[in-house]
């Protein structure tokens, strides 16, 4: 019957019209996670500017004070060397020891001896 085609038409043309605003939202959604992930890129990169930069500055701290001060770079390396082969009881028992070196190039470094 023509009433029923009618019907028919129109839940027909109701479906097109949900199916459209689900694509149209989902289209949204990728947009949105395309931005979101460039700016999580953008992030990324500038996180790495900064981490070359601290890598660069850490290195340069290291050659002055293995310049000024080598006794300082060595009771460091040791310390450090202690933390990264036996965890942190060592390198704390032998800072507790009291490196005198350690101690008074720090003090030299502290007040601008070098």
């Amino acid at each position: 019957s023509p009433a029923s085609s009618a019907g028919g038409s129109e839940a027909m043309a109701a479906r097109e019209a949900d199916l459209e605003c689900e694509v149209d939202a989902a289209r949204a959604r990728r947009r949105r996670a395309w931005a979101d992930l460039q700016g999580v890129l953008q992030q990324r990169e500038a996180l790495g500017v900064c981490m070359r930069y601290v890598e660069g500055s850490c290195a340069l701290v290291v050659e002055q004070v293995a310049a000024r001060c080598p006794d300082v770079l060595h009771a460091y390396s040791s310390l450090s060397s202690a933390v990264d082969d036996g965890g942190a009881a060592p390198a704390a028992a032998a800072e507790a020891s009291g490196d005198a070196r350690f101690r008074s190039a720090g003090r030299a470094a502290a007040v601008g001896g070098g």
